[in-house]
């Protein structure tokens, strides 16, 4: 299930709930208005169903500056980088 909110899409999950990759809430949009205060209240809104809470910020420049408010609240950064396979398909 996913529910849209003003940036981005939470995904939910009712038969995993405790799977953290598929209950998250994914910022898309408006990245220069992120704030911790922001991301957070979205993620506590949008989670409350959840035991736990987990945001994707796929730009890299909100997603370092809100890691930094974040943290010292008491939140885990993780940082996945991920690259795009340009070799030859030898396989469907």
């Amino acid at each position: 299930m996913t529910r849209e909110f003003a940036h981005g899409t939470a995904l939910f999950n009712d038969q995993l709930r405790r799977v953290y990759d598929t209950n998250l809430v994914r910022f898309e949009r408006g990245f220069d208005e992120l704030t911790g205060d922001l991301v957070e209240a979205a993620a506590d809104e949008l989670q409350a169903s959840l035991r736990h809470r987990k945001v994707l910020i796929p730009d890299e420049e909100a997603g370092a500056r809100v890691a930094e408010d974040l943290k010292e609240r008491g939140w885990r950064h993780y940082t996945l980088v991920t690259m795009a396979y340009r070799g030859p398909r030898d396989r469907s």
